[in-house]
């Protein structure tokens, strides 16, 4: 580029054009840094590092990135155009700052998918390194645009891939308030409206802007908050899996941030979640089952007000739970291929006796962020199955919390189930490994209601830890430890 650069002072962008030369070993460097060598391309890295300090730069791989026929390229200038923005954005002059902007908008209706992925990521680490909208004035009208010509489905894609993005991670810049114009008070009805959108990519990306505002409830939401309830009633019979795991997730943050709104329709809205908590997509099942545990945790004072219309479905919520409490049929494979090519003679190692659940999805996130964890913390470190947050560990975490809010009300429904859960040894294993699993998730809850069963089931889960099955005597471990206070609190001790 040396030579064909010039200064910010000496040119006007109206009139820029890339200079040939430059244009073209900008382009060399960014195929040569894609090539498999690494010698070549970390000679290539340096060069565009270098190269990169120079305002000008910039512009060649936002013309590269707008107008090369490679996509590959291109995708290789926008990536490094997201990092020149974050920075090197507030050293260009403001007539770069805002070329550079709207040429990017532009691009969200670039006929290739990658490309207006890219330019809206791009849009959104503009939004990053601003201080407010005002900033960058073109940008929600451009936006509202491309939404407001629904025929233009390439636009409205891109639009919503760039809008997704920066509800979720600058929801506040847009509720801010010291704004001239406030954004979501003209996005929001837009979003409501494309719940009706034919595309149901469309309808869930509409819906996922909506639940990344709900969190911070701006007042354009609180003035539309009917007609959103009514979007989502209506979205809950959706025929994509994608609309509704959004539907469950709205009713979750909504029932922890404005519970309020709900209890006008909490009896249907029950209904719903407890039928896609059996939804057939384990990915929906698992959105609906997160409801169970938050319900458990609000407030007593609101808890109590829904506990009464909670009861009426524990006959059908518990063995709901329970079923989702088992194995997935991929789980198993996994596991079985895995035992088999293990020696069954080996001891079990310390990893194949951890325990596989206790903690709710937020006790783990938390520990996760703590490096202080006491030793008597179960270890979320290790194999994939205890790490992911599943919706096995899901609905095991709502049978927990149930059995705190509920106490030994619960046990009329669980214990018969139990007991044909654990007594099926003829059956898959998978099936008693979730009997013994929903045995510890009660335990601090229901206590009282089991100790008069523990003389029986304590000795019987002591024979289990000789269980051919490796996740058995896993799990066993783990509820042993769950009643392990009761067992030494007997004064029987040579039997215990």
């Amino acid at each position: 580029c040396s030579g064909e650069r010039r200064k910010q002072s000496e040119f006007t962008m109206s009139n820029w054009q890339p200079a040939p030369d430059a244009l073209n070993e900008v382009v060399a460097l960014l195929q040569a840094s894609t090539v498999p060598d690494n010698a070549i391309q970390q000679q290539s890295y340096q060069r565009l590092n270098q190269y990169s300090v120079q305002p000008e730069f910039h512009l060649y791989l936002l013309h590269v990135f707008a107008h090369h026929p490679e996509i590959g390229v291109r995708q290789v200038a926008g990536l490094l155009l997201k990092k020149s923005i974050k920075n090197m954005y507030h050293n260009l002059s403001p007539d770069m700052q805002t070329h550079m902007r709207t040429s990017i908008l532009s691009l969200l209706t670039d006929p290739h998918p990658k490309i207006r992925s890219t330019a809206g990521l791009l849009l959104t680490t503009v939004v990053q390194v601003l201080v407010t909208f005002d900033q960058c004035p073109e940008m929600i009208p451009g936006l509202l645009h491309y939404l407001q010509d629904a025929a233009n489905e390439s636009g409205v894609e891109g639009a919503f891939g760039a809008l997704t993005k920066i509800c979720e991670d600058h929801a506040d810049k847009l509720n801010d308030q010291r704004l001239a114009s406030r954004p979501l008070d003209a996005l929001i009805p837009i979003f409501l409206q494309y719940f009706n959108h034919p595309r149901p990519e469309f309808r869930r990306d509409a819906l996922n802007c909506m639940n990344q505002l709900i969190l911070i409830m701006p007042t354009a939401l609180d003035l539309n908050i009917d007609a959103f309830l009514q979007g989502i009633s209506h979205l809950t019979q959706d025929t994509s899996s994608p609309v509704r795991k959004l539907v469950c997730q709205s009713i979750v943050i909504l029932l922890e941030v404005r519970m309020q709104v709900l209890m006008p329709h909490f009896t249907p809205i029950v209904q719903f979640i407890l039928h896609a908590s059996n939804d057939p997509d384990e990915t929906v099942a698992l959105e609906a089952c997160e409801f169970w545990s938050s319900i458990c945790d609000l407030p007593p004072e609101l808890f109590n007000d829904v506990k009464p219309l909670l009861s009426h479905v524990l006959p059908h919520l518990i063995p709901l739970l329970l079923s989702r409490m088992v194995y997935s049929p991929e789980d198993i494979a996994q596991f079985e291929l895995e035992e088999d090519e293990q020696n069954e003679n080996v001891p079990d190692r310390p990893e194949d006796i951890k325990p596989i659940f206790h903690k709710s999805k937020h006790a783990a996130d938390d520990d996760a962020s703590d490096d202080n964890d006491s030793d008597d913390e179960e270890d979320d470190t290790g194999d994939d199955d205890v790490e992911q947050w599943n919706l096995r560990k899901s609905a095991a975490a709502g049978l927990d919390t149930l059995s705190h809010s509920f106490g030994v009300d619960i046990l009329p429904i669980l214990l018969p189930l139990l007991q044909e859960r654990l007594a099926n040894t003829g059956g898959h294993w998978a099936i008693r490994e979730s009997g013994i699993l929903a045995l510890g998730a009660i335990a601090e809850g229901c206590m009282d209601g089991v100790v008069p069963h523990l003389p029986t089931l304590f000795p019987y889960l002591l024979t289990l830890m000789n269980d051919p099955a490796p996740y058995i005597r896993s799990i066993t471990c783990w509820t042993l430890g769950r009643y392990a206070n009761w067992a030494v609190s007997l004064n029987d001790h040579e039997n215990v």
